[in-house]
């Protein structure tokens, strides 16, 4: 083959190198284009308050079949490794909070190359962006402690072991509870997604977490405090704006991580909102 494709005074094989090398840029250049994609939407998602819950796990662990279970879709669910190739995100609601992003992403494996890193950017991207991590666990697995610690490893790889998790032991229907002794400095839910046992317990504590990590509020900057204002409303937690002489009031839902940055700032301050509303009446 190659009829027409071959330089003056190339071999087949350097055509062919060629022809590979080209190949290889277009799809680097693909992949670039979809990660600059997911940058875009991570930014709407922040505007939009959305919170992301990303699945997380060893493959094979169940994360479609759970998924599939806190989103209502129907993914395609294999037991063999990389069944899901991509970041795959649904939206669904939990009442007393704002909307929730879920999204599985790919099977952990030991030693996951640097070539598949490198492929997988997208996917460990939405990691690092997410607000909370459920790290789903093959509990029947004898091998499930070993492969619970290549997680975490990972997790710290890609500078996302601060974010918080819940730990979701899953196929518990398949081992004795009681014998089993898992220790665990984050929360542990028991469940089996296969039968939609636990689910229930598992939306609660997502509800639980995600309620606790948001202050919904009023706050006051300084009016001289521009750019921290224009910071406010380019993460998109402001929900109203009032000023009054050289103060600047917002009611916000800010997350507890930026809001422990913002607090250290002179000038920053929590508002009640009674007091508020009582000196405007």
């Amino acid at each position: 083959g190659g009829i027409g494709l071959r330089g003056p005074g190339e071999t087949q094989l350097e055509t062919d190198r060629r022809l590979i090398g080209h190949r290889i840029k277009s799809i680097k250049k693909r992949l670039d284009k979809s990660h600059n994609q997911r940058e875009v939407n991570r930014y709407s998602r922040k505007k939009s308050r959305n919170n992301l819950v990303a699945l997380i796990g060893y493959t094979n662990a169940g994360k479609t079949t759970l998924f599939n279970q806190l989103t209502g879709d129907l993914q395609y669910a294999a037991d063999k490794p990389f069944a899901t190739l991509d970041a795959t995100t649904r939206k669904n609601t939990t009442p007393g909070i704002d909307s929730i992003l879920f999204s599985d992403t790919v099977g952990f494996i030991s030693d996951l190359p640097t070539q598949l890193i490198e492929s997988f950017k997208g996917t460990l991207d939405e990691l690092r962006s997410a607000d909370l991590l459920l790290h789903i666990v093959d509990i029947s697995d004898p091998d499930s402690n070993f492969k619970i610690t290549e997680v975490n490893k990972l997790l710290r790889d890609i500078n996302a072991d601060l974010i918080p998790q819940i730990r979701v032991n899953n196929k518990s229907d398949l081992v004795n509870i009681d014998e089993l002794k898992i220790p665990s400095d984050d929360p542990q839910i028991w469940v089996s997604a296969e039968i939609n046992q636990g689910i229930d317990d598992l939306k609660e504590a997502i509800n639980n977490h995600l309620s606790d990590g948001i202050y919904k509020g009023w706050i006051s900057i300084n009016s001289s405090m521009g750019k921290l204002r224009a910071r406010l409303f380019a993460l998109g937690c402001v929900q109203e704006e009032r000023t009054e002489a050289d103060l600047i009031y917002l009611s916000v839902n800010l997350g507890l991580k930026e809001m422990n940055d913002f607090i250290k700032l002179e000038g920053f301050n929590l508002i009640d909102e009674k007091e508020l509303f009582s000196a405007a009446g």
